[in-house]
């Protein structure tokens, strides 16, 4: 059901590094679990609506022109767009020319802003109080593997801060691969993601959400793909761990990020 309500944006043959948007049931919930927000096509628009999750009960709704969905941030499912502090609710409409994003404020849903980005983005993450918007720029590779990079957006402005996010540790790596899990830390700091690669092993992508930069992680756990597709990560303490039904394949310390199996 979720991956025919899915609009995928990476290639048109195939699975690329954002999983797109989301219409339906799932939607987002929020950080205290009462709301649901989701979003629906109408007509030729989106009815965008915030749902009790018990009961429930529609407790406000907001007709938008256009088509905008829920993003999805990983192709197990997991969706986002929600700021922790339930200031901001971003949907998006993915396009291969113009990528257009609508700001919404959850409390009314009424639009605070809308955001046009000449190109190909893909949702990945909001800071905490929903300030800065983590981009997915999906850049045509024909002799290769999509390649991309992860960039940052004053969302008040509208507008991309210069440059990539890239590991400073290595600067001059290529970020490529597919997002299969996402995992966040309590106060939404932290964004840890799991890809996996055409060439190479998985590597966990660590996203300091409010300092604006990023750690690719190698752990080399020695799963296939199909394995690797049902790994789940969990926090626990200091500590992240990449588990595959119920077995601990390893786990990496958060302020080192050393990885232990």
């Amino acid at each position: 059901m979720l991956v025919a309500a899915a609009v995928l944006v990476g290639t048109a043959g195939g699975a690329g590094p954002s999983p797109g948007v989301t219409f339906g049931s799932k939607g987002v919930v929020s950080h205290d679990g009462k709301v649901r927000y989701v979003t629906r096509r109408a007509g030729t628009g989106t009815l965008a609506e915030a749902i009790s999750t018990k009961g429930g009960v529609i407790r406000r709704s907001r007709f938008l022109k256009g088509f905008y969905g829920v993003p999805l941030i990983a192709y197990d499912g997991s969706t986002g767009g929600l700021a922790r502090n339930g200031t901001r609710l971003i949907v998006y409409s993915p396009r291969q020319q113009t990528t257009r994003f609508v700001v919404l404020d959850p409390r009314s849903l009424k639009v605070q802003s809308r955001i046009a980005l000449s190109g190909n983005f893909g949702f990945d993450a909001l800071s905490p109080d929903g300030s800065v918007m983590y981009l997915i720029q999906i850049k045509s590779n024909p002799n290769g593997p999509i390649a991309y990079d992860v960039r940052a957006l004053n969302v008040a402005t509208g507008q991309l801060y210069p440059g990539a996010i890239v590991d400073r540790r290595e600067p001059n790596e290529k970020m490529t691969g597919i997002p299969m899990t996402r995992v966040g830390s309590a106060d939404a700091s932290w964004a840890y993601t799991l890809y996996i690669r055409p060439n190479g092993g998985p590597f966990v992508h660590a996203l300091h959400t409010t300092a604006r930069e990023a750690f690719c992680i190698d752990v080399p756990i020695g799963a296939n793909d199909n394995d690797l597709s049902h790994v789940r990560m969990r926090l626990r303490g200091g500590s992240l761990e990449l588990r595959l039904r119920g077995k601990t394949l390893a786990t990496i310390d958060t302020r080192t990020f050393e990885v232990k199996r």
